[in-house]
C-alpha cells in the first residue's frame, strides 16, 4: 500500500482544508486574485462599448454616419445600413393641372328663317308637285318625308297625319289642303289655314284648326320657320314662338316637339311641299 501524505491528492493538488480555520486562511489568500480578474473583465467590456458607439458615430470609414429623423419636408429619412449614408431621396415631379370639365354646347337651330321663296322642290309622286315649293298665296299640302301617301290633315279640330290618296273621300283631300300665307306673327315665317279659315296652330304642344280669335297668341302659336332639314328635297318647319321645337309626326298626330338628334327625329320631323289636293 502507499502511503498518502495528509492534505494532498495523488496528483500532487491540495486536498480541501481540514478545519473551518483553513478554510478562511485560503479564502484570504484568494480574494485579491478574484477581484483582479474582475476589474480586468469591467475594463475589457468598457472598452468594447466605448469602440462600438464610436464606430456607429463615425462609419466605417471615418465619416460622420447619416442623421435620423425627418426632412424638411416632412418625407422621414431611413437609417443607414452600415455601409454608406443613405442616398437622397428624389422629388417627386408637380402634378399636373387637373384640367377643368368644359360646358357642352348644343347646337341651336338657325335664328335666320330662310326667304319665303325660291325652295324648288324636285317633283314628287302623289299629289300635284310643287316646284315653287312654299309660296305665300298659293294652296299646298304637307306630305311626310319618308312616305308617299301620308299628310297632314284635319279632324275635327286636330291635326292628324295618315294616308291620303285620289281614291280618298273630297273632305279627306279638303282637309290636306292648306293656303299658305306669310307668318301672322313674322312674315319671313308661314302661316296656313284650311278651306274653312281655321289656322293651324299649336296648343299644349298639340296642332290644333282654330279660328282666328284676334289674339296675339294666337298668331304666335300659328308661325312657323322653314329651316333646311338636311335631306334632299324636304323642309323642317320651327315653332316662332317655341326656338327648337319643330313640327314633328307622332302617335298618328302633328306635334311640337324639342329637337333631337336622332335619325327617327330627323325622318319624323321632315315634310314634303306638295300642291294641294283640291
Amino acid at each position: 500500500m502507499s502511503k498518502h501524505r495528509r492534505g494532498a491528492r495523488d496528483n500532487g493538488d491540495p486536498l480541501l482544508p481540514a478545519t473551518v480555520e483553513q478554510l478562511a486562511a485560503l479564502e484570504r489568500k484568494t480574494a485579491p486574485e478574484r477581484r483582479r480578474a474582475v476589474t480586468i473583465a469591467v475594463a475589457v467590456a468598457a472598452t468594447f462599448a466605448v469602440a462600438a458607439t464610436a464606430w456607429a458615430v463615425t462609419g466605417p470609414d471615418g465619416g460622420t454616419a447619416a442623421p435620423t429623423g425627418d426632412w424638411a419636408t416632412g418625407v422621414s429619412k431611413s437609417f443607414t445600413d452600415g455601409f454608406g449614408d443613405a442616398p437622397s431621396p428624389t422629388p417627386l415631379p408637380p402634378l399636373p393641372p387637373r384640367s377643368q370639365p368644359q360646358p357642352s354646347v348644343s347646337a341651336a337651330p338657325s335664328a335666320a328663317p330662310l326667304p319665303s321663296r325660291g325652295f324648288g322642290l324636285a317633283p314628287v309622286p302623289g299629289a300635284a308637285p310643287a316646284p315653287d315649293g312654299l309660296t305665300v298665296g298659293g294652296a299646298r299640302s304637307l306630305r311626310a318625308g319618308d312616305a308617299a301617301d301620308v299628310y297632314v290633315y284635319a279632324v275635327g279640330d286636330l291635326a292628324a297625319v295618315g294616308p291620303v290618296t285620289p281614291g280618298s273621300p273630297v273632305q279627306t283631300r279638303q282637309a290636306a289642303t292648306y293656303t299658305v300665307v306669310a307668318g301672322l306673327a313674322d312674315s319671313r315665317c308661314f302661316s296656313f289655314h284650311t278651306v274653312d279659315g281655321r289656322w293651324l296652330r299649336h296648343r299644349d304642344y298639340r296642332l290644333h284648326l282654330d279660328p282666328d280669335d284676334g289674339s296675339a297668341l294666337l298668331r304666335a302659336d300659328a308661325t312657323f320657320c322653314a329651316r333646311d332639314s338636311g335631306r334632299g328635297g324636304t323642309v323642317r318647319f320651327e315653332s316662332y314662338n317655341y326656338p327648337g321645337y319643330y313640327l314633328h309626326r307622332r302617335d298618328g298626330g302633328l306635334w311640337i316637339d324639342r329637337s333631337r338628334r336622332d335619325r327617327d327625329f330627323d325622318v319624323e320631323s321632315t315634310f314634303v311641299v306638295t300642291g294641294p289636293w283640291v
